[in-house]
């Protein structure tokens, strides 16, 4: 038995939407209703959403592989070029990385996001998924699904790949289509006057297939919140059984810790000696030592330039993956042009340089092929 389902196809103008029990029978269906009918639905079923296919673009984009956050941040920049609204204005949703190394992008405005989501708020209902109608097509390789409806054609023609255009220019959209593609596919054409049962049927059991969920992000919905905190809990209750165990080695690890702190002592007594010969005793070892390196290095400490390339190349020591293309030293700051394979590279070496005691100031970043390009600036925050 699966959960009870219910898919909705909404729009501005007409809502459809079918409702099947646990064991997958249609309990109704409605072609052209009212939202407010939908109240009933709010709980226990698992609400999946279709929106027009024209309010989303789908495209594709070629990252590095990162984490989500980083892909998130990156994606509006890698497709800006090719959109006319300001990326600001849009929500990106990611699909999963193919073979070819792309990532399947969907792409509406957020206008339209909230829109529906609140049309669905008004009613009660919480989405689980909300899918672009081009998406929830039928998808079969080396075939172009053409569903012809009232007021408008969507096409679907290939497993993230599709388009929504009028009746007018579907010919036209297709020749195009066709020119690009290195296939020659069968078109299947579908015709109805309305979002049907047929439809609607169809349409669920496409989303099997290949689909983009558009709840991402912002939006995405409370019960896979929940998911993640009942992930989190149950890490929660395995770290708590090591922290168990390792309280029932507790008394083994306090006689090898003090034993280790005997040999150190030997080890800081042998080297204070080393450097304070005539001390009769051992007195403040740690200050006078320091004392001592703050002399040696009191006269590289004038030069500030030198101080702080020091500095530098201790971290880039550290993290070898990392490239300076470019520098430039005014007013106490290093302006650093650098290159990375990827922003946790990048991240990590500015880490490095703040343990140190310096300021860093990232002031743009970007990704020029499968590499990071940013520019930091750097001081000690002292003149």
């Amino acid at each position: 038995m699966t959960a009870k389902r219910l898919l909705i196809y909404l729009s501005t103008h007409n809502i459809s939407w079918a409702a099947w029990d646990e064991a997958g029978i249609l309990q109704s269906m409605v072609s052209e209703g009212n939202i407010d009918d939908l109240k009933i639905y709010a709980q226990g079923f698992d609400i999946t959403v279709i929106i027009p296919g024209e309010d989303c673009l789908l495209s594709s984009a070629t990252l590095p592989k990162l984490n989500r956050q980083r892909l998130l941040q990156a994606l509006p920049f890698a497709l800006e070029e090719q959109l006319i609204a300001d990326v600001q204005d849009l929500h990106f949703a990611m699909g999963e990385y193919q073979t070819d190394g792309t990532m399947p992008v969907a792409i509406i405005k957020r206008q339209l996001m909230e829109a529906y989501i609140e049309m669905l708020k008004q009613a009660g209902i919480e989405a689980h998924t909300m899918v672009p109608a081009t998406l929830a097509l039928a998808y079969i390789p080396k075939q172009w699904h053409v569903y012809v409806l009232k007021n408008i054609c969507l096409v679907r023609t290939g497993k993230y790949q599709g388009f929504a255009c009028d009746h007018e220019n579907i010919a036209t959209f297709l020749t195009l289509q066709l020119a690009a593609s290195s296939e020659q596919p069968e078109i299947i054409m579908h015709e109805t006057s309305c979002i049907d049962k047929n439809v609607l049927e169809n349409m669920n059991d496409s989303l099997h297939t290949a689909s983009i969920n558009l709840l991402q992000g912002q939006y995405a919905s409370k019960q896979t919140s929940s998911l993640t905190k009942k992930i989190w809990r149950a890490s929660g209750y395995i770290a708590a059984s090591w922290i168990a165990l390792l309280f029932l080695n507790h008394v083994v690890s306090y006689f090898m810790l003090e034993h280790a702190l005997h040999k150190s002592e030997l080890a800081i007594h042998t080297i204070y000696k080393k450097h304070f010969p005539a001390a009769t005793s051992m007195v403040a070892p740690r200050e006078r030592m320091q004392e001592k390196l703050k002399k040696f290095s009191s006269d590289a400490n004038k030069n500030y330039i030198l101080n702080l390339l020091a500095m530098i190349g201790n971290s880039m020591h550290q993290s070898p993956v990392i490239h300076v293309k470019q520098f430039d030293f005014r007013e106490h700051s290093l302006t650093l042009t650098m290159v990375a394979p990827s922003f946790d590279a990048l991240d990590r070496f500015s880490q490095s340089l703040k343990q140190q005691g310096l300021n860093v100031k990232q002031q743009s970043a970007g990704i020029t092929g499968a590499e990071v390009k940013a520019n930091l600036m750097i001081n000690t925050g002292v003149a």
